[in-house]
């Protein structure tokens, strides 16, 4: 089992060094290909998915450089990780929906479904912990580490992202 997951990271990880060099169009070809799905907008380089089958990418999302997807392989859940229309990544997210159990020893496989609903903003080097739903218009500031859902609306810092003030829409 260690050996297919060595062949298996080796050879998605070649496979991303050889899309980055891609152009624009056969990538975003490329990325409808290999993802659960995708509504279009825009991915940049170096961006990685585990298992990219199950990661859904709603519509004028923007996937800023850097950003890295954890999917579960132990699930028959094939939406592990969802963004809604309009979500924008800043640099170096990191998601997981994939993830282990602290209360065995021998750290078993554990999961949970990350949703990010539509019109969020997301900052650089955000980390998105496993079960999380961001709410519709939240902004989380960079930096911050999302461990539980936040209610809509909301401007979120820290570790753990906790609730500074409402977002004041115009």
């Amino acid at each position: 089992m260690i050996l297919l997951y060595e062949e298996y990271s080796w050879l998605t990880s070649l496979g991303y060094i050889i899309i980055d060099l891609l152009p624009p169009i056969i990538r975003k070809i490329v990325f409808m290909l290999i993802l659960g799905s995708w509504g279009g907008g825009f991915i940049d380089r170096r961006v990685y998915f585990r298992y990219p089958k199950k990661v859904h990418i709603g519509k004028k999302c923007a996937i800023n450089r850097g950003c890295r997807f954890f999917a579960s392989a132990h699930t028959d859940d094939n939406r592990n990780i969802v963004l809604d229309d309009h979500v924008v990544l800043g640099p170096n997210v990191t998601i997981f929906s994939a993830g282990h159990d602290p209360n065995t020893i021998d750290l078993v496989d554990n999961y949970g479904r990350v949703t990010i609903e539509k019109d969020v903003w997301v900052g650089g080097n955000v980390t998105i912990l496993q079960g999380v739903t961001i709410h519709e218009g939240e902004v989380i500031g960079a930096g911050s580490v999302v461990v539980n859902d936040i209610p809509p609306y909301a401007i979120c810092v820290g570790n753990p992202a906790r609730k500074i003030r409402d977002r004041v829409l115009q």
